[in-house]
């Protein structure tokens, strides 16, 4: 019994976007993650993308 692995690309998986920077007085305060290149680096209390994301 082996395990059985879908491939797929990351696009059609999962959505990523860009938005505006934090204000550094709010880093850290909330329950939106900041993603600083490659990993989680802090949290903020709003979303800050453009638009919202389903």
């Amino acid at each position: 019994m082996g395990s059985k692995w879908c491939i797929y690309r990351l696009g059609d998986i999962a959505e990523f976007s860009y938005g505006k920077m934090p204000k550094k007085e709010f880093v850290g305060t909330g329950d939106y993650v900041i993603f600083s290149g490659y990993k989680y680096t802090e949290s903020y209390p709003e979303s800050k993308i453009l638009r919202q994301v389903s």
